[in-house]
């Protein structure tokens, strides 16, 4: 019925670049109507246009600005930021930066900075992706003769998904629930603060005065809304409308309160505007969340979760750069025999039994 698409761009891209190449900076909301119900085509198609645009930005390349402060910093940095090894004839320093604002990032080593590249994909994050989401852009994604990659978890649902938009770069589908597997309602109020100092995208799309409203999941009448004229109407639905037949509760007088003051402090005309404003809140959240979640990941491990597809997977090379374990590859045929015949599938439990005894000398008999 709806989408909401927010691009959040790095920290160093010059405004200047983003409306050279046309970036949104801003969410995108847009909602379809009786006549325009393709909004799942048009979701695609949006956002395969926008990674076009971003694999078009990421050929900008600015030289190397260096302050004086960050020269004399880099002169005497003696080991590589991101292998620790100490400098050498064969392995020189080298300093890398920014392509697209040219700004000075770090000192590396000459072997790490030949292998930092850029990146061929755009990450879309969608929260519960692989069990709703996922179907309505999947037979979407086939309007044209690009390829697409999927790793499948079964038949119905999908790990992750790639549309190609070029032959060399594509935009990958992520469930952000495989690294937080835990409601947005949930993760959005444990980033709340006196200061609302972690919702920086959410800050930037609203006054301080609407902070308490949006730094929450809004409360949304799913099944009221079952056609394109309940949109239109004017007044909010009454607290019985918002019960939800999936998990067969009402919401609380609280939740019901919070949604008429977002209607009345926003003053929405329709549940259309309401919607919207509902999706637009949800979409920052998402991004806040996310964000925070790489700052953690990045500022302790030093790697960046965007690259991965699950938590295991990146936990997995968290393991390895903390522990500087080097796998040996399997090169023998009967050992990698034996690994791949041990692979065994399906639920494993360690479970207590349970016995009932129908005994004459019992109660219950």
């Amino acid at each position: 019925m709806s989408y909401g698409v927010f691009v959040k761009a790095t920290e160093n891209a010059p405004i200047d670049l983003l409306e050279k190449y046309e970036i949104p900076t801003s969410p995108i909301i847009y909602r379809g109507s009786e006549s325009h119900q393709d909004v799942a085509k048009r979701f695609v198609n949006e956002v395969t246009e926008i990674a076009r645009r971003v694999q078009d930005l990421l050929k900008t390349n600015k030289p190397i600005i260096m302050t004086e402060e960050e020269q004399i910093a880099h002169v005497s940095k003696s080991t590589c930021n991101l292998c620790a090894c100490n400098f050498s004839i064969k392995n020189q320093k080298v300093a890398d930066h920014c392509h697209l604002s040219g700004k000075f990032r770090q000192t590396l080593c000459n072997t790490c900075n030949l292998k930092l590249q850029k990146p061929n994909f755009v990450p879309c994050f969608l929260h519960n992706l692989s069990n709703y989401d996922a179907h309505f852009i999947v037979t979407e994604l086939g309007n044209d003769t690009k390829s697409i990659s999927v790793i499948p978890n079964s038949e119905e649902k999908y790990i992750s998904f790639s549309k190609h938009v070029t032959n060399n770069f594509s935009i990958r589908f992520i469930d952000s629930c495989r690294f937080m597997a835990s409601k947005l309602s949930t993760l959005a109020e444990n980033l709340l603060t006196p200061g609302f100092e972690k919702f920086r995208e959410t800050a930037k799309s609203f006054v301080p005065k609407d902070m308490d409203l949006v730094t929450r999941k809004g409360v949304y009448p799913y099944e009221f809304t079952d056609s394109w004229d309940k949109l239109e109407e004017t007044i909010l639905p009454r607290k019985e409308d918002f019960y939800s037949t999936l998990t067969e509760e009402h919401i609380d007088d609280e939740e019901y309160e919070h949604a008429v003051t977002v209607w009345n402090h926003f003053k929405c005309k329709t549940l259309g505007e309401y919607s919207d404003l509902y999706l637009k809140i949800d979409v920052l959240l998402l991004a806040d969340v996310f964000e925070n979640f790489r700052d953690m990941c990045i500022s302790t491990y030093n790697l960046d979760p965007v690259y991965y597809f699950t938590a295991p997977g990146f936990s997995f090379d968290c393991m390895l750069k903390y522990t500087k374990v080097k796998l040996e590859l399997l090169s023998d045929f009967d050992t990698h025999l034996f690994f791949e015949n041990s692979i065994r599938g399906g639920l494993t439990q360690a479970s207590m039994r349970y016995a009932k005894a129908n005994n004459e000398k019992i109660q219950d008999y």
